[in-house]
């Protein structure tokens, strides 16, 4: 008998965890449904509301849990031995980048005054000369970040990169799920943000388009971004543009030792006239 009442204890036990678990997701979905809906009347400033609601209702449009994983992660060490950064290999790599492009990086130091050895930091930190350009799709990026992150001011942030690249798929005729990008939604070699790529983008090579997985316009790009973020002869304000393109002081280290390290490289390895 006892047995008896202990296995429909369980039972019922077991019943009500699957009720609340069940409930537990219909409420998740509910709620998501909400937040596309308040997205759709938040954007619709700027869009047709017919297509927010195409965009939204999309079922390609999935949340992205692995941007926000478990607590205790360390963040990126530039100087370790598996980033590689001072590596005869990549200082090889940045050479030959260099040699290939040289017209752009020329041009862009006497337009802008921003040395090719630096922006050669930012893209090999970035994406290793277009290597690692990032395989997450950027509407689900910042779709995701706006709905899960915990902080008001990331929330923010993703709702501006939201429209921003939305404004940028209308303009260059994309589809918005076939771009790729970083775990912030940072786009093509130098990683530009997509507000970014409205204020710094720029065509490099004048074929009438802005395409930041093409060298010619990355170089560019970043030059008269640098430039328009206070780039200048001085060690100070050249720190605080570089800063203002990641807003880490490791990473400020991490592309002016870069840069030294690839200049040296270039000039020793220079060939004779």
């Amino acid at each position: 008998m006892r047995r008896n009442a202990a296995f429909i204890i369980l039972l019922l036990l077991v019943f009500a965890t699957m009720h609340t678990s069940a409930a537990a997701k219909s409420h998740t979905v509910v709620n998501e449904l909400k937040i596309k809906q308040k997205l759709v009347q938040l954007l619709s400033g700027d869009f047709d509301k017919e297509k927010l609601r195409t965009v939204f209702d999309d079922l390609r449009l999935k949340l992205d849990y692995s941007l926000f994983p478990a607590k205790g992660g360390k963040p990126l060490n530039y100087f370790s031995p598996q980033f590689g950064l001072l590596t005869k290999d990549s200082l090889e790599h940045g050479a030959r980048y260099f040699t290939e492009n040289k017209e752009d990086f020329d041009c862009v130091r006497q337009e802008y005054g921003v040395p090719p050895e630096v922006i050669l930091g930012i893209f090999r930190i970035e994406t290793n000369f277009g290597r690692s350009t990032g395989k997450r799709p950027v509407i689900t990026t910042l779709y995701t970040l706006y709905v899960l992150s915990p902080r008001p001011k990331k929330r923010k942030f993703a709702l501006v990169e939201l429209r921003s690249f939305l404004k940028l798929s209308e303009k260059n005729n994309w589809d918005p799920f076939d771009t790729s990008g970083s775990w912030s939604g940072a786009i093509g070699i130098p990683q530009f943000i997509p507000s970014s790529w409205f204020l710094y983008a720029i065509d490099g090579n004048g074929d009438g388009k802005i395409n930041l997985f093409e060298n010619s316009d990355a170089i560019w790009s970043t030059g008269n971004y640098l430039k328009r973020c206070g780039w200048g002869r001085n060690r100070t304000n050249q720190r605080r543009a570089v800063y203002s393109y990641n807003h880490e002081r490791m990473y400020v280290k991490a592309v002016l030792a870069y840069a030294e390290a690839v200049k040296k490289h270039l000039e020793t390895n220079k060939s004779p006239q």
